[in-house]
C-alpha cells in the first residue's frame, strides 16, 4: 500500500476510534458501546503500527539526513514509542474493562466512570497520534524542500 493511501486509512482510522469513543452510552448498552471501542481501537493500533513501522522509517530518514535536524528526528522518535507504550495501555485496559463494565452493569454509575476514563485516554492518544503525523510529515516537507533547494 502506498504511504498516501496508508496515511488516509489511518486517519480514517483515528476518526472512526474517536467517534466510536464519543457516542453516547444507552443505558443497557454499555457492553456494546464497548465492544464498538474495542474493535474501532484494534484496527487502529494495526494501522498505526505499520505505519509507523512502514511510513515514519522512511519520513524520519528523510529528515535526519540534515544534521541540523538530527534533534527534532530524535524527539519524533521518541513520541513514536511514547505513542507506542500508550497505545499497548490502552489496549490492555480494553482488555480488562468488559468483565468490569459487566460487573457494573447494576451500577451504571461505576460503569460510566469507567468508560469515561477510557474515553479520555482514547481522545488523547487520538489527538497525540494526529500531532505527530503532522509534525513528522511537516519536517518531511521541510527536508525535501531543502533537498531540493526550495528551502530558505
Amino acid at each position: 500500500m502506498a504511504p498516501q493511501s496508508r496515511t488516509k486509512t489511518l486517519h480514517d482510522a483515528l476518526e472512526a476510534f474517536e467517534t466510536s469513543l464519543e457516542m453516547p452510552w444507552v443505558p443497557g448498552e454499555l457492553e456494546e458501546w464497548l465492544e464498538s471501542a474495542q474493535e474501532s481501537f484494534v484496527a487502529l493500533q494495526k494501522l498505526w503500527e505499520e505505519h509507523r513501522r512502514e511510513v515514519h522509517s522512511g519520513e524520519f530518514e528523510s529528515i535526519e539526513s540534515d544534521p541540523n535536524q538530527a534533534a527534532r528526528v530524535e524527539r519524533l522518535k521518541r513520541e513514536d514509542q511514547r505513542l507506542k507504550a500508550d497505545f499497548a495501555q490502552l489496549a490492555a485496559t480494553l482488555e480488562r474493562l468488559p468483565a468490569r463494565v459487566s460487573e457494573a452493569e447494576t451500577d451504571e454509575e461505576s460503569a460510566r466512570d469507567q468508560l469515561e476514563s477510557l474515553s479520555e485516554q482514547g481522545i488523547a492518544l487520538v489527538i497525540r497520534a494526529r500531532k505527530q503525523e503532522l509534525a513528522a510529515h511537516t519536517w518531511l516537507l521541510e527536508a525535501l524542500d531543502r533537498d531540493l533547494g526550495e528551502g530558505g
